[in-house]
């Protein structure tokens, strides 16, 4: 079998024995994507819904006909993998090919275990961006996006969930034994999302730990500054419960290279959308302390808007959090919307009563003032 190797983290790349694969329209990479990430026969009626979701179901039969061929154009020497029957299609990719399914295997086991610190750091070192980093199959005019491009979103969610969940287990394990170590790869963390503040907050308990307070101290005041000046926001909490810690904490003598601002990315997975992204979590976190509210999400149609409600509402179910999400066909396109109910359930955290937060998107937050002011 001919070797493969498959990276859908950041911009995609995928090669056949070391040559880069080439594709000649979007939808053949969309559809390689597709069979790669998700296993198993697909029936072709799927597929071909799936990507010509408003065109004329014989002519999207054609279509489908038509991208498995150049499917197996741009395979080469690695066509037997890829599998169409009059029925079905699928695409064999074994264990270790695909850097997603090696980010969300290791998760998976680190979530049930505990995983061993090395794969833990090859899951981190396979991250470059998030999946397929920005590519749709619909053009900034559209006036809706494609079914793919909804189940990209939603995949985008997971695939992130996975990486937050691994860069959070490997730098607490780090924290324990290596924490300049453990400094690294929270800053690496930040590089996802510059507001996460949960990896602000490891770095800061990392910098303290190898003893370097003054750091510690430029990191915590980092993260302050980059919540105020981008959100309008305070730290939360949590966050603010450190500042005593840098204060009684010895300056020690340990050394290392202050906190590269310019280092944590503002391409974050939500490129263009991270400070949206970001006044949505707080707007939960609030609401599961017992605040509840309505976050509205507007602007117009192509730039994004299911692409961040998915992202909100799978890191709200990652959360424990119940997601409905429903989808406005093309025919309703008066009431074109993208809507997410989140009704987390916080018991075994916060008592007895059940919180219930509804959220309603239409579209997505760089209105975040909208958001802010709202939420």
């Amino acid at each position: 079998m001919s070797d493969l190797s498959v990276r859908l983290l950041g911009a995609p790349d995928l090669r056949v024995e070391g040559r880069p694969l080439v594709f000649k329209t979007r939808k053949t990479l969309a559809l390689a994507a597709y069979l790669l990430l998700e296993p198993g026969a697909h029936p072709r009626e799927k597929l071909a819904g799936l990507l010509w979701p408003d065109v004329d179901p014989e002519a999207a039969r054609a279509s489908l006909r038509n991208t498995l061929a150049y499917l197996r154009a741009a395979l080469g020497e690695a066509q037997p993998r890829l599998s169409a029957t009059r029925s079905t299609v699928s695409f064999d990719v074994l264990l270790g090919e695909c850097d997603v399914g090696e980010l969300e295997r290791v998760a998976a086991e680190a979530r049930l275990s505990s995983e061993e610190v090395a794969h833990l750091e090859r899951a981190v070192t396979s991250w470059r961006g998030e999946l397929l980093d920005g590519f749709e199959t619909s053009g900034s005019g559209a006036s809706a996006a494609s079914d793919f491009d909804a189940w990209l979103s939603e995949r985008r969610g997971a695939v992130r969930a996975a990486a937050d969940f691994v860069f959070d287990r490997l730098s607490e394990r780090q924290l324990e034994r290596e924490p300049a170590r453990a400094a690294e790869t929270a800053g690496r963390w930040l590089t996802l999302d510059r507001f996460n503040e949960a990896a602000w907050r490891r770095l800061v308990l990392a910098r303290l730990a190898a003893g370097q307070r003054a750091l510690a101290k430029e990191a915590f005041e980092a993260c302050r500054s980059t919540l105020r000046s981008e959100l309008g926001v305070t730290p939360a909490p949590e966050t603010l419960a450190l500042e005593p810690r840098l204060l009684d904490a010895p300056l020690g003598t340990a050394r290392s290279a202050p906190l590269d601002l310019t280092s944590v990315s503002r391409d974050t997975p939500l490129v263009g959308r991270s400070a949206a992204f970001a006044l949505l979590m707080r707007a939960y976190e609030d609401a599961a302390r017992g605040k509840p509210s309505v976050a509205w999400i507007v602007g117009e149609p192509g730039i994004g808007k299911t692409r961040l409600a998915h992202a909100f509402s799978g890191r709200a179910a990652e959360d424990g959090a119940r997601a409905a999400r429903t989808r406005v066909r093309s025919e309703h396109a008066r009431l074109r919307a993208a809507r997410g109910h989140v009704a987390p359930r916080r018991e075994a955290r916060r008592g007895d009563a059940d919180l219930v937060v509804h959220r309603e998107f239409r579209t997505r937050a760089h209105a975040a003032r909208v958001g802010r002011h709202r939420a």
